[in-house]
Formats: C-alpha cells, structure tokens, sequence
C-alpha cells in the first residue's frame, strides 16, 4: 500500500502538479486515478486532437503537435494548477448536454430536425415582418404628425 501511496504521490503532485488541496478532496488512490488523471486526460485529448487538427493537415504533424502541446501544458503546470480545476465541471457539463440531446433524439428524430429549424425560421420571419411594419407604421405617423404641427 505504501508503495501504491507513493507512486500516487509521484504521478499526481510530481508530474502533474496537482495542487495538495485538491488531492484532499479525493483520498482514496482509485478516486484520484478517476477524477483527476482519467476525465480531465479525456477532456484534454479531445482539445489537443482538434488543436492539432486545426494547425495541420498531415497526420505525422498532428501527432507531433499533440504530443508537444501535452508535454507543454503537463510540464509547465497548467494541467495541474489550472485544467483540473476547470475540467471536472465542464464535464459534468458535457454529461448533462450529451443526455439532453440524447432524449432529444429519442423525442425528435434527427432527420426531422431541419425541418423543425425550418419551420422556426419561417415563424421567426413572420413575427419580425409584423415588426417591421407595425415600427414603418409608426414612422409614418410621426412623419404625418410633424408636418401638421
């Protein structure tokens, strides 16, 4: 268990640089290992997979850039100082939105959803065309009301 301890100990204050106040939230090794290396790694890697998306076309280049960029935030503390903390309620977040679209789904199938957008726009057109009118109507009664007085 000692060892166990220490290895923990190592990966998570050492490596990572999870701040102390934050291990103490988690005390068991199992719960830390889950809330603090495995959600907020997942969060990470789906940010790191689109950055490198986004900067390269060419696959070795993506690899190469994921790679610096996670060496880069692990290194020089961000992951444990600042990501952490940020990544545990963002997914919880994701969860919450992943299982509303989810029933979202099992309501509206998703074929129908343009349909259902459409059928917005068109109801949303005709609301702000009752707008326009009514604002040109009141503009031609002060235009009529001015050139009275």
């Amino acid at each position: 268990m000692a060892v166990t301890t220490d290895f923990a100990r190592l990966v998570f204050e050492e490596i990572l640089q999870i701040n102390p106040t934050l291990l103490v939230n988690y005390p068991i090794v199992q719960d830390q290992v889950v809330y603090l290396l495995f959600i907020p790694h997942i969060i990470l890697f789906l940010f790191l997979f689109g950055f490198a998306l986004a900067i390269t076309s060419h696959r070795g280049l993506q690899y190469l850039v994921g790679l610096g960029s996670y060496v880069y935030i692990v290194y020089s503390g961000l992951y444990g100082k600042t990501l952490v903390g940020i990544f545990l309620p963002f997914w919880q977040l994701l969860i919450f939105l992943g299982l509303f679209f989810f029933i979202g789904s099992r309501i509206v199938h998703p074929s129908r959803v343009r349909e259902i957008f459409e059928l917005g726009k068109g109801v949303a057109s005709k609301a702000t065309e009752k707008r326009k009118q009514i604002k040109k109507l009141e503009n031609q009664r002060t235009l009529i009301l001015e050139s009275m007085l």
